[in-house]
């Protein structure tokens, strides 16, 4: 007889079986190398442009109005005070310098020839031959003869000045610029263009302009109680030049218009580079690497952060180890590493790496790892 009841009960022992089999053969947790947040001070560097010129930088313009006779200097030579840098013409000149000082002699001989005559009447006055008006009148005559002399030297002298502005000098040691009129141009006080730019670059200004939160950073993270002490107590800065290369002396910021342009919104600030070689020359562009400290800011590694949709996200571990896709807000980015403003506190623990392989809800195995770890992993995998 067959028992046919056997059936249902080996069905029912296949399907343990199985279900043992497929729960005996389900994946383990993923382990994820996980870092607590915690807080540091940690300095990074803002990238501003720059434009540099000469701590002197002097336009070179001509006092009279003349042709050009002679250039004495090229674009870009070196030159020392008073040097000679272009000669006028001043013919005109020297014959107005001539005419005035014909009039001197003439002046001297009027006053020689009045005083003569005080001379000639002050006895016959006291013998009451004359009368002392006629003396008076004498004496009045001289004085207007040594008024004409007065008058007729500083006509010479003004004249003479002139003349001596056909030399036209430098006023500083410095660097000649680009020379805008040649040998037999006629130049004057009113061109628009002057006649070269001498610029003195020993030291070097470097101009650069913070925008409004970045100058309340500086004015509240800066000690000192005034706006000149937190200059005088801000640390160097660094001038990256046009071809990406760092300038080798360092920069120190001296003064800052304290105002905000309204066109703009920033405000500009002057630091100074010594340039003892001659490096920098006027008209150099670049940037300016400034130095900025977060004090007990939260940091994380740059590798655990990813974007969706615009909002960056973390991977924070919540209960029972279980990922929780979370949002947070960056206040800055230095090296490998992300200055974070919201959205996680100290002691969260966080996903450092891999989080292509993450995902929100699914439990994990953490591998806790020092913050110096992950960043020396990261250094050997992506600067090798």
């Amino acid at each position: 007889m067959r028992n046919y009841n056997i059936i249902p009960i080996l069905f029912l022992f296949l399907l343990i079986s199985c279900g043992e089999k497929q729960e005996n053969t389900q994946a383990p947790p993923p382990q994820f190398s996980v870092v607590t947040i915690a807080s540091q001070d940690i300095t990074g560097f803002q990238y501003l442009p720059v434009s540099i010129e000469g701590v002197e930088n002097i336009d070179i313009r001509p006092r009279i109005e003349g042709f050009i006779q002679a250039i004495y200097v090229d674009e870009g030579q070196q030159v020392k005070k008073g040097d000679r840098l272009f000669k006028l013409e001043t013919e005109s000149l020297n014959e107005e310098a001539n005419a005035a000082k014909s009039a001197i002699d003439v002046a001297k001989a009027q006053v020689i020839a009045a005083e003569v005559e005080v001379q000639k009447l002050i006895p016959l006055v006291e013998k009451d031959i004359i009368s002392p008006k006629e003396l008076e009148t004498a004496k009045a005559n001289l004085a207007a003869a040594e008024s004409q002399l007065v008058q007729a030297s500083s006509s010479y002298r003004s004249v003479q000045e002139n003349v001596n502005y056909q030399n036209v000098t430098s006023p500083v040691d410095g660097v000649v610029g680009r020379i805008n009129y040649r040998q037999g141009s006629l130049v004057g006080r009113t061109e628009v263009e002057p006649l070269t730019t001498v610029s003195n670059v020993t030291n070097v200004y470097g101009y650069f302009s913070l925008n409004e939160k970045n100058y309340f950073q500086f004015l509240d993270e800066t000690e000192g109680n005034t706006l000149e002490e937190k200059i005088k107590n801000f640390p160097e800065i660094t001038l990256v030049l046009a071809n990406e290369s760092e300038y080798k002396h360092k920069g120190k910021i001296q003064t800052t218009t304290g105002q905000i342009d309204s066109e703009t919104g920033a405000i500009s600030f002057r630091a100074i580079f010594p340039n003892p070689d001659r490096y920098l020359t006027n008209g150099n562009s670049g940037q300016v690497k400034v130095p900025t400290t977060y004090r007990n800011a939260l940091i994380a590694p740059a590798t655990a952060t990813f974007e969706t949709q615009g909002v960056t996200h973390v991977y924070k571990l919540g209960a029972d180890s279980a990922l929780v896709s979370t949002s947070i807000t960056l206040q800055s980015t230095v090296d490998n590493l992300v200055v974070l403003e919201s959205g996680l506190t100290a002691g969260d623990r966080i996903i450092a790496a891999g989080i292509s392989n993450a995902r929100h809800g699914i439990k994990v195995v953490p591998q806790e790892m020092p913050l110096d770890s992950v960043l020396s992993s990261y250094n050997q995998v992506f600067k090798q």
